[in-house]
């Protein structure tokens, strides 16, 4: 229920870097879109999903480690 709209660039590979602490959400598509959003009681789960809507996608050297400091 949350998105960026109009990111040109998404038919050929990109970096996504997400953030995720407490409630907060920070995520960047390959240094040039940034989306910050609060999502209170949803990150609780201990589990991350990845999946596109309305096209293919495949995924490569995802790397998944906790905030330093």
């Amino acid at each position: 229920d949350f998105a960026i709209g109009n990111v040109t660039g998404l038919d050929r590979p990109f970096t996504l870097d997400v953030i995720l602490r407490d409630d907060l959400v920070d995520t960047c598509i390959d240094g040039r879109r940034t989306l910050i959003t609060r999502r209170p009681g949803r990150l609780a789960t201990g589990r991350l999903f990845l999946f596109a809507r309305g096209g293919a996608v495949r995924f490569e050297a995802v790397v998944v480690r906790p905030l330093q400091g």
